[in-house]
């Protein structure tokens, strides 16, 4: 049985690299136990060889590379980012399993070498393996939709990964430097150096302490989502069990109410997309400098030798970065796009079928038509509403909104959105006084689509309007009835009002008064009212009387 394309490829690459890794454990073993090489004299700056197989010049092309496809992937291209996070996690986990498996052997590798590493890792963690940084590009055409996509085995594991690569980073930055080989440390020339925005002493305390807080940090970002996603499973797991009604589709899509609105996450889009180009540019910046501060001149420049080892990474980097490169060009340009090369992300209210997603940590999913109709029942009403007889009944509870949750607590559950599992995560869990907030906060109430969550700011004006020619119009029942009342009991109170020597119709006739002829003989009589308007005489007689 033949593996489906998706499924090779990641399955090659996996060979690939793990093979290169084995080569160099191999060339390493066979060159001695120790690590340790010759360090330079100090008139030449004290330089030490750099170790090829794990950061030469080929192998950091080709992750620099992989970075860049990535970030266009994540920005541009949402039917790339699939295959970006599959190569992304893979090279991830061949420098872990590097780091990792000769940190716990002894004088198997150094300082330098953990240095480097590390600054590679660290430039995958928040650059394009932020966790929910590749799904930039379906915030930008989704909105809150985009939390469809959220993953399931391939989020895991990058949640695994990460949390293990920062948990050694608090290792490393604590213990590490002090356990590990002491050999090539240029003791000579000041000790080793690392560029971090500037040059800085690896050994001193200062430097130790700022990366030891920013790795604290990192591992206590990662480890709570891990603790929380693993607690959502065992609680899921028993649900499950107990053949109880569990919402797992929150998860994914939760109720418009806690998700972010469509310009909040536009405002994330742009920040999240700046700061991972600003920490790749820094990243690639910071690796090469750390190298050039201490001497390294074999994996640098001209005088680097690229090896068999590292042919094998640049070739899959740099393979990457044209194909998605050229995908964009099919895209803008309209002479290299195919007649039936369709676009993968549905646009945002479209009527298109959504294309099946499948892959590492995609999910396909088709969205509740409830929600839908829910949606086209509220402006029904909202537009029956502006002229409404009184007899109508008020809006159900059902279409009336809940109201919005807080941004921390909207962030919150971005953030983790496992907890949208439970049911107390849709009450407030933020105090009154972060209900309004100067970047995303809205002061004027806007009602959020049910599907999405995107703002619909015509609607709230039309419940205003309607509001106020319901006013205007008696349609409010009980305003209308309480008019009617005091108008009918005004009339009957209030005396009519009459002319100077006018009578009322009930008035009491004298003797003097004026008898009126009687209708039958009225037409005979030549002086009556009824001859007169006929044949146009003895009408100023009659008003005379």
């Amino acid at each position: 049985m033949s593996l489906p394309p998706r499924t090779l490829l990641p399955s090659l690459v996996i060979l690939l690299l793990f093979s290169a890794l084995a080569c160099a454990a191999k060339e390493g073993q066979a060159g001695g136990e120790s690590a340790c090489t010759s360090e330079g004299s100090t008139e030449q700056g004290c330089p030490i060889s750099g170790n090829s197989d794990y950061y030469g010049l080929g192998v950091r092309m080709g992750i620099y590379s992989q970075w860049m496809t990535s970030w266009i992937a994540n920005n541009f291209l949402c039917e790339e980012i699939i295959g970006s996070l599959e190569t992304n996690s893979i090279f991830l986990l061949a420098l872990f399993s590097t780091v990792f498996f000769y940190s716990v052997q002894k004088d198997q590798i150094r300082v330098v070498d953990v240095l480097v590493i590390h600054q590679m890792c660290v430039g995958f963690l928040f650059s394009i393996m932020s966790l929910w940084g590749y799904r930039t590009m379906y915030y930008k055409t989704e909105g809150p939709g985009g939390r469809r996509h959220f993953g399931g085995f391939g989020t895991h594991f990058r949640l695994i990964l990460m949390s293990m690569i920062t948990l050694y980073g608090v290792w490393f930055w604590a213990k590490g430097i002090d356990a590990l080989s002491p050999c090539d440390r240029r003791t000579a020339c000041g000790g080793l150096q690392l560029s971090f925005f500037g040059p800085l002493r690896v050994e001193s305390w200062l430097t130790r302490g700022i990366n030891l807080a920013m790795a604290i940090a990192a591992a206590l970002y990662y480890a709570v989502m891990a603790i929380v996603a693993g607690i959502t499973g065992v609680v899921y797991v028993m649900r499950k069990w107990r053949r109880e009604v569990d919402n797992w589709e929150l998860i994914e899509h939760p109720d418009a109410d806690v998700s972010l609105n469509k310009r909040e996450l536009t405002i994330w889009y742009i920040c999240l997309s700046s700061f991972n180009m600003f920490w790749i540019v820094s990243a690639i910046i910071n690796i090469e400098l750390t190298l050039s501060l201490n001497h390294m001149s074999n994996v640098l420049g001209r005088s680097a030798v690229v090896g068999a080892g590292q042919l094998i990474p640049l070739a899959i980097g740099m393979i990457s970065l044209v194909r998605v490169l050229y995908v964009l060009a099919q895209t803008r340009a309209p002479w290299l796009r195919k007649k039936d090369n369709d676009d993968c992300c549905p646009r945002s209210g479209g009527d298109g079928d959504e294309k099946a997603m499948s892959g590492l940590g995609l999910s396909p999913y088709s969205p509740a038509p409830q929600k839908k109709r829910t949606e086209d029942a509220e402006k029904f009403a909202v537009l029956a509403t502006m002229k409404r007889p009184a007899t109508l009944p008020i809006l159900p509870a059902s279409i009336r909104r809940s109201e919005k949750r807080t941004l921390t607590h909207r962030i919150l559950l971005a953030w983790l959105p496992w907890l949208n599992i439970f049911e107390w995560s849709k009450e407030s869990l933020t105090p009154q006084l972060f209900r309004e907030s100067m970047i995303f906060g809205n002061h004027s109430a806007k009602e959020k689509d049910s599907e999405v969550g995107f703002e619909v700011v015509g609607v709230s004006k039309m419940h205003l309007e309607a509001r106020d020619s319901r006013q205007r119009m008696g349609h409010n029942r009980e305003e209308s009835a309480a008019t009617d009342e005091s108008s009918t009991a005004a009339l009957l109170n209030s005396p009519p009002r009459l002319l100077p020597g006018q009578r009322g119709l009930l008035a009491p006739m004298g003797n003097d008064e004026v008898e009126m002829a009687d209708r039958r003989s009225s037409i005979s009589d030549p002086n009556s009212l009824a001859a007169g308007i006929y044949d146009g005489d003895g009408y100023d007689e009659y008003l005379s009387h």
